[in-house]
């Protein structure tokens, strides 16, 4: 059978259908392509909450617990054993504090407990100038908790603490009479905080006043008037907790950066900055990929490789920040160490670039700018 040429009309049908097809088939395309669900803001607060916010204060509260009972053990038998397990007990809070130190939202901002948890920074010495001199003059107000908690918020957190575990003196707790201030002071100091944590957990559990306005975002709450309001507070965590961690604190230990001088360093009597550091990216970490950053910015980039693609690169260098950083957070000091640079350098470097990337993702796809209010609604 010979094949005859189609008619231009036949073509044109043909030709018709095809396009028909193509432009049928682009848009499937572009449908898939871009199938994104809308960003699940109140999910988000919830998952945040139970994984992130009530683990990192539970754990606070368990580590400052046990290291109320070290310190009374210290003060009731004075020995290098027991100043030894009081001190690492401290080391153990800091990094506990790590986990929710960047939280500034919430009943940590109530009644200054965030101040009275770790003033910081000092940057005159102020508050370490009044815990000294509280201590020499063994003032007895000082020695009750409840009375502590209304005295400057320099004298009753982890600061003040370390002065009395650490500073000019501190070897003497362990000589049975010689510290029973000192020890008494810092056994307050460790109560007063237990209480400080009690509180702010109360107030986040499932029962408490501030968890229910964080789960129930919209008109008529009076903090957060829309879900996106408490994605907002998520991002800034994210944000300003990473911005310190580089700019304020390895930065200035690597002697590079804006912040080129080295004191005053958080924690630096202890020499548990890096500690701190390390429990900090941790923290963040657990944010990002147990708190429900990841799978909420997962679900709205749908299919689209760029953004899953930032997703896995901010996954491998949150690894490699954490990897690099744990074996420096065993309690050494770096300060004006040779070759302590070469050692931060690339963990400032993976931080840097997890900011730009897992910021970034997280307000792109969830709507998020810095100018934004509750006013340009959800």
């Amino acid at each position: 059978m010979s094949w005859a040429a189609p008619s231009s009309r036949q073509a044109a049908i043909v030709i018709g259908l095809g396009l028909c097809v193509l432009f049928a088939a682009t848009a499937a395309q572009s449908t898939n392509v871009q199938a994104k669900v809308p960003f699940d803001h109140a999910q988000l607060a919830r998952t945040s909450l139970e994984q992130f916010i009530r683990f990192g204060y539970a754990r606070f509260g368990e580590a400052v617990g046990r290291m109320s009972d070290r310190v009374a053990e210290l003060c009731s038998a004075p020995s290098e054993n027991t100043l030894k397990a009081a001190r690492e007990s401290f080391r153990k809070t800091v990094a506990a504090w790590g986990g929710v130190e960047f939280i500034t939202f919430g009943p940590v901002g109530e009644n200054n407990r965030l101040e009275r948890i770790m003033f910081w920074p000092d940057r005159r010495g102020i508050g370490a100038r009044q815990v000294r001199r509280l201590i020499y003059a063994k003032k007895k107000r000082a020695l009750d908790p409840a009375r502590l908690a209304k005295m400057s918020v320099a004298m009753q957190g982890l600061g003040a603490l370390e002065i009395a575990l650490y500073s000019k003196g501190a070897g003497e707790l362990a000589q049975p009479g010689a510290a029973t201030f000192r020890c008494g002071y810092a056994l307050a100091v460790s109560r007063n905080l237990g209480a400080i944590a009690k509180a702010i957990l109360t107030s986040w559990a499932s029962s408490g006043a501030f968890a229910k306005l964080w789960l129930t975002a919209g008109p008529g709450n009076t903090v957060y008037l829309s879900g996106r309001e408490t994605t907002l507070e998520l991002s800034k965590l994210l944000n300003q907790g990473l911005d310190t961690v580089v700019e304020q604190r390895l930065e200035p230990l690597a002697g590079i950066g804006a912040r080129k001088v080295r004191r005053p360093v958080i924690l630096a009597r202890s020499g548990l900055t890096l500690n701190l550091v390390a429990a900090d990216v941790a923290a963040l970490k657990r944010l990002m990929f147990d708190g429900g950053i990841v799978t909420a910015v997962a679900a709205r980039a749908g299919n689209d490789e760029e953004a899953l693609s930032l997703m896995r690169s901010v996954r491998a260098e949150t690894d490699l920040a954490v990897r690099l950083l744990k074996p420096l957070a065993q309690g050494a000091d770096l300060l004006g160490k040779p070759g302590s640079d070469r050692k931060l350098v690339p963990t400032i470097f993976a931080l840097k670039n997890i900011r730009e990337n897992a910021v970034g993702l997280l307000k792109s796809s969830a709507g998020l700018s810095l100018g934004f209010n509750a006013s340009d609604g959800d």
